[in-house]
Parts: structure tokens; sequence; C-alpha cells
């Protein structure tokens, strides 16, 4: 997940929420993206360690 996807996935998360919770606060809102961004974070983190696994059994063979 690149940078720009990452972009595009927080504007989308914002526009979900402001479409299904249209009063929701921004603190609300922060708290609903803090944790979105913790998720995005653990996708990133496993994206890198399968490439890495990846590329060790590849170099294996």
């Amino acid at each position: 997940m690149d940078k720009m996807e990452i972009v595009k996935a927080v504007g989308k998360i914002l526009s979900d929420l402001d479409d299904r919770y249209p009063t929701f606060s921004d603190s609300e809102k922060r708290v609903a993206l803090k944790s979105a961004a913790s998720t995005l974070e653990h996708i990133i983190e496993a994206k890198s360690q399968a490439i890495m696994y990846a590329k060790y059994i590849n170099d294996e063979s």
C-alpha cells in the first residue's frame, strides 16, 4: 500500500463517516481515523513481512 492508496483510504473513510454519521464531531472523527490508521499500519507491516518472506523463500530455492 503506497502513500497515495493511504490518502485515498483516509478520504474514503472521512466521506463514509460524513455520510453515515453527519452529527459526528471533529473529535469523534479523529478517534475513528486513529483506529483506521492503526489498522492500515498493521496491513502495511503484514505486506512488508510477506514480501520479505517471499524473497527469503525465493533466495533459498
